[in-house]
């Protein structure tokens, strides 16, 4: 369908939320021809095919370009179609596309406002989500070191029977001792991942604090 100059579309009546505008998320993406910029970092998205992007439905031309002055320059692209909706396309490169699934939950009621754009740009996630994320990336980190601690615990084993019996331990002894040190490991090493956890998510997120 072809695309109509905003000159020739007549606007709707000024009717606004009592904060920001509205912006109704949309399944039409509007691609522009040129690169557009990430709204969280600036740099460009490059291939249209592998970036990432949030259109919406919103009231009119004027209320595009108020939601464009929202964004960083050139990080939004507005067009108007011949049936009269407006849309404004929102881009995001490849390592901020977590951004763009925030900014999806922030404006799932309809409204954009500056302060919800801002929440997006920083990755701002409720206590909650955090703490389900920690615990998801910590259970991660956990399941890919548990074969080396094992290994690392039969080795102690080992060496702390040989140590302690003045011999070689019979395999009864190496394993009963190998899972003695698991039990007495375990809730050191799964508060290490979860730290470790923490740090890595909080690389990603910031925890909003209302």
């Amino acid at each position: 369908m072809p695309e109509t100059d905003s000159t020739q579309t007549t606007e709707l009546p000024d009717v606004r939320p009592a904060e920001g505008e509205y912006f109704y998320t949309s399944n039409t993406h509007i691609f522009p021809k040129d690169a557009l910029l990430c709204f969280v970092c600036g740099e460009k998205v490059g291939n249209m095919f592998l970036c990432h992007y949030t259109s919406g439905i919103v009231q009119c031309m004027a209320a595009a370009n108020r939601i464009v002055l929202m964004f960083r320059p050139r990080a939004t692209y507005a067009v108007v179609h011949t049936d009269e909706n407006s849309y404004v396309t929102v881009s995001a490169c490849e390592k901020h596309k977590r951004n763009t699934k925030i900014l999806c939950r922030l404006i799932e009621d309809g409204i954009i406002t500056v302060g919800r754009v801002k929440e997006a740009v920083i990755a701002a996630i409720s206590p909650e989500e955090f703490h389900e994320l920690v615990a998801t990336e910590a259970r991660t980190i956990w399941d890919s070191k548990q074969v080396a601690r094992r290994h690392a615990n039969w080795c102690h084993a080992w060496e702390f029977l040989r140590q302690e019996l003045g011999h070689i331990p019979s395999p009864t002894q190496h394993c009963e001792r190998a899972h003695q040190l698991w039990l007495e490991r375990k809730d050191t090493q799964a508060f290490e991942d979860w730290l470790i956890a923490e740090k890595k998510v909080g690389a990603l997120y910031t925890v909003a604090t209302k």
